[in-house]
């Protein structure tokens, strides 16, 4: 199908050849790698790579699942926004440290340009993971009775990067509130932010939701709980 090998499919090859210390996802309904491969052709070897999908195959074709093999594995690699294509790492993710030195060509800088190898073992994938500490304060906001279909004024939630890496964030929103903020992909170190909320209520009663930031520090993600009540619009009489 159209959505087989979503991250690499490979039609015949000129191998035999290797794939090192990468991170390929896929959508469910297809396979994330694919091989099409003649007679007499090898297909390619895998080592140190994360190779993750939900509601979908691994590997498909002719391509056998290297999964628990040669430092493979499967496992969700834990990015912090991927919606808005920011691939860095959470802390925590199972790639960190799981990619391998011995990969040939082993570049000295990851997509950042920062040092390629933390903690004396490489990560899978285009970051490597450099961690820091935040700060998120209040950690829960509440908007009084607002008519339903009408927009409260703003309140703010304080991110504040208390290490000394970059604090690299993805932010998510849920229920009847909304965010606009200054941050973008990242806070420097010793620097803040701030995430103004909003709150929308679609319908009468107590409201809720709640504000994800996902970084890499720890306690990752870490959510604000907000609420709200929705009350109806107050009738207008004319003469």
């Amino acid at each position: 199908t159209a959505s087989d090998g979503s991250a690499i499919y490979i039609f015949y090859s000129d191998g035999p050849w290797t794939l090192f210390n990468n991170i390929m996802t896929g959508s469910a309904g297809g396979s994330v790698v694919s091989c099409s491969l003649g007679g007499g052709y090898t297909p390619p070897t895998f080592q140190s790579n994360d190779v993750f999908t939900v509601g979908g195959t691994r590997y498909a074709g002719n391509c056998p699942d290297a999964t628990g093999t040669h430092g493979n594995i499967s496992a969700n690699p834990l990015f912090s926004d991927p919606t808005n294509s920011n691939y860095h790492l959470e802390l925590g993710s199972p790639v960190i440290n799981k990619g391998t030195n011995s990969a040939p060509q082993l570049p000295s800088a990851d997509f950042d340009g920062n040092p390629r190898i933390q903690d004396g073992i490489v990560d899978m994938g285009a970051y490597e993971f450099f961690p820091t500490t935040a700060a998120i304060s209040p950690s829960s906001l509440s908007f009084v009775g607002l008519a339903y279909g009408t927009t409260s004024p703003s309140q703010p939630v304080t991110v504040t990067n208390t290490g000394g890496a970059k604090l690299l964030l993805g932010i998510a929103i849920t229920g009847d509130f909304g965010q606009t903020n200054n941050c973008g992909a990242s806070v420097p170190a010793g620097a803040q932010c701030t995430i103004n909320v909003t709150f929308t209520p679609m319908a009468r009663g107590r409201r809720s939701g709640s504000l994800t930031i996902s970084d890499n520090a720890p306690g990752s993600p870490k959510v604000v709980s907000l609420t709200g009540t929705g009350v109806a619009p107050t009738a207008t009489l004319s003469a």
